[in-house]
């Protein structure tokens, strides 16, 4: 299947289709020939025959949108038949049709913003959120310009992540709206609904892209030529056969870098059986629940050995779920570095695909995952990085680039100052190591700031926190975090994230992850609704604790936490708790969050009120909502009907959750709800959610050193 439609058959239409527009363009050329046609004419004849050629090219190319008419409407201005520069145009196209969008909502809404200052805050983080989207877009039109690359699969993930990145921040700017001025969110969706059609068709178009590769019978990879034009492999020259040129790009337009290379496709993930839906136009906003304040709990994990052990390994705890300690070992920094040692480990022996681990017992096997097969490392790695990572485990302390301390014996007194001081577009870590304390202030790594790692002295001794709220400070749940990291190939090992605002005051982000490529080991995530907010893009969680009450996982990133612990704690009166919400909310984004040997519990407040304050896996927060839970201990805290609706019928048939090989007294699927949308997956179905497939973690997982199972 092909997200519903008959490929082999409908193409076979279109390419006859083709092959009669050719014969009907040289059959008028003979006849101009025989006449005494002017080379005018002869142009014009080329002109139409061309312009055939082209209206066939962008029926294939629109065939498998679920928006066609805009798709056909907007590549009817582009005056080329060759499907490369109409694909990439396609990108383009949404890109103007967004920064349309976001100008004319800026015009339509300024007297609101003029007279109600958080109409005018939302209107500003949509401003925000739309270039976020933009940068997506670019990012992807500039990858399909052409590189080398010795995998498809590799290609298109990057450009599915990308896009799926851009239709959530699109639809982040509407929902910022919700419970400030609902009025504000219908005009602006309306004036954004041709931006996200068109990014909708965009992701379709990438999705298939290896099929429409096929289709036009254009080889992959492209490859650049010697004179640096941009050919395709076996073209034996780059002449016409360029994807690239300068003059093919919108004059207004500028290009960024590409992002690594690294997921891979979701071609074969198992496939929703209402995959058929179209997709809604219609924001579905997260309610509020009203509630008494509640005390942050405290906690003592503890790692036993600081993060800058130089004598130990990041894995001294790789399989163990976040445990209660009271060592507070601290090592000084280690800033040695070794040749690299090429593995004798028995990593390249294949595993159980689907092993039920033990997360109370370690596997021997991940302590020599620290690179990756044959020491070799992905393309986007620097060799600065290199040589960081390529040391021996023995010697695997990092020096830290800048030290902050409250008491002023570091470098900086604040986690802000020290941000401050990492170079803009950074290509090598930079590490921050943040002292024990509790750093009262709002943290943001922009999305300039790459490479940037955060190490502290444990998750309950480095805390950064915050109090800001949807109540009463009236601002989107987006701007309520206390840490926001937007820069990619982001770590954060040993820190505690919090917002202390209470359950009363309801949306309260203690974290919230829009970087792609970003890591967090060791770290504590505590807060009460919406705790973590996991936006976009690729996100790696091993040895967390998150706590909270309603929808404290929650967002549209490619997320997956393996032996993480999630903590249910007390909610208000009459609330009900709920573990994650995701929020994908088109048929085809590649984003969901998986939660992979790990354990779901309560803490001591909420077990006495379990009864009567039910607990659930999670519900839909938009219509293809996708959860999979597999080798997870549930204890007996979750409601036996597992899931809960958003409301009576939303999403339903569309949500793709599924249960595999848990354990514990919460995970018996007898009384589960039934709805259309929850599966039943067979093991090979579930290897596509683990780790190794569902982030192509092997490509990069290993080389950050954080302890990691692929399966």
């Amino acid at each position: 299947m092909w997200n519903g439609w008959n490929y082999s058959s409908n193409m076979k239409k279109y390419v006859l289709l083709g092959v009669t527009a050719l014969i009907m363009a040289m059959v008028i050329c003979v006849e101009a020939n025989d006449g005494n046609s002017p080379s005018r004419k002869m142009e014009e004849v080329h002109r139409e025959s061309k312009l055939m050629i082209t209206k066939t090219t962008v029926s294939i190319i629109c065939a498998s949108t679920d928006y066609k008419q805009d798709c056909t409407t907007s590549l009817a201005t582009v005056r080329s038949p060759d499907p490369r520069n109409l694909i990439r145009s396609a990108f383009d196209l949404a890109i103007i049709s967004i920064r349309s969008g976001i100008d004319r909502g800026m015009i339509d809404l300024k007297s609101r913003a003029d007279a109600d200052m958080h109409t005018r805050e939302a209107l500003n983080t949509c401003r925000e959120l739309m270039d976020d989207a933009i940068d997506d877009l670019r990012k992807t039109r500039d990858k399909f310009r052409g590189f080398l690359f010795t995998r498809l699969s590799d290609f298109v993930e990057d450009l599915c992540v990308w896009l799926s990145g851009s239709i959530t921040y699109q639809q982040t700017c509407i929902d910022g709206f919700e419970g400030i001025d609902s009025e504000a969110a219908v005009m602006m969706e309306r004036v954004m609904r041709k931006g996200q059609h068109l990014t909708s068709n965009g992701l379709a178009i990438a999705a298939n892209l290896d099929k429409l590769l096929k289709a036009f019978r254009i080889p992959f990879p492209f490859l650049r030529s010697r004179r640096g034009r941009l050919g395709i492999l076996g073209s034996g020259s780059s002449r016409d056969e360029s994807v690239g040129s300068s003059q093919d790009s919108p004059p207004n337009e500028d290009s960024s870098d590409d992002s690594p290379s690294t997921v891979d496709s979701s071609e074969n993930q198992p496939v929703d059986s209402s995959s058929e839906n179209q997709p809604s136009d219609s924001s579905n906003n997260r309610p509020l629940d009203s509630s008494k304040n509640q005390q942050m709990e405290s906690s003592e994990d503890t790692p036993k050995k600081s993060a800058f052990s130089g004598n130990q390994p990041l894995d001294d705890s790789s399989d163990k779920l976040p445990q209660k300690s009271t060592s507070s070992e601290n090592q000084p920094l280690d800033s040695s570095e070794n040749p690299p040692q090429k593995s004798t480990s028995s990593e390249n022996r294949p595993l159980d695909p689907l092993r039920k681990l033990n997360p109370l017992n370690k596997l021997d096997s991940l302590k020599d995952r620290h690179l990756s097969e044959e020491g070799e490392f992905p393309p986007w790695v620097t060799p600065h990085s290199r040589r960081l990572l390529a040391r021996r485990p023995k010697n695997n302390g990092i020096k830290a680039n800048v030290v902050v301390a409250k008491d002023g014996s570091g470098k900086c007194k604040t986690i802000a100052q020290a941000l401050a001081m990492v170079p803009m577009k950074n290509t090598k870590k930079f590490v921050i190591h943040i002292k024990e304390g509790v750093y009262k202030e709002k943290v943001e790594v922009t999305k300039k700031m790459l490479h940037v790692m955060f190490v502290g002295d444990g998750p309950t001794k480095t805390v950064i926190t915050g109090d800001i709220a949807f109540l009463p400070d009236q601002v989107g749940t987006y701007r309520t975090a206390s840490v926001a990291v937007n820069g990619d190939y982001f770590m954060a090992k040993d820190i505690g994230f919090e917002n202390t605002a209470g359950a009363a005051r309801h949306q309260a982000v203690a974290l919230r992850v829009s970087a792609d490529f970003a890591v967090f080991f060791n770290c504590h995530m505590n807060g009460y609704q919406d705790t973590l907010y996991v936006h976009t893009h690729r996100q790696f969680y091993r040895n967390c604790r998150v706590s909270g009450t309603i929808d404290f996982v929650f967002g549209d990133a490619k997320a997956v936490f393996q032996n993480c612990e999630f903590v249910i704690r007390r909610p208000m009166e009459h609330q009900q708790c709920i573990v994650t919400a995701q929020g994908r909310k088109d048929r085809r984004e590649t984003t969901g969050i998986v939660i992979h040997n790990s354990r779901i519990t309560g803490d001591a407040s909420y077990l006495p009120v379990k009864a009567k304050n039910r607990a659930f896996l999670g519900r839909p927060w938009k219509e293809f909502s996708r959860t999979i839970i597999m080798n997870t201990e549930i204890d007996d805290v979750i409601d036996p009907e597992g899931w809960l609706k958003w409301n009576e019928t939303f999403a339903l048939n569309t949500l793709f959750y599924t249960e595999y090989r848990n354990r514990g007294r919460g995970s018996g699927q007898g009384r589960r709800v039934r709805w259309r949308g929850i599966k039943r997956i067979s093991d090979r179905a579930a290897r596509e959610f683990a780790p190794g497939n569902f982030l192509r973690g092997n490509t990069w997982i290993p080389q950050t050193r954080i302890p990691y199972n692929a399966n």
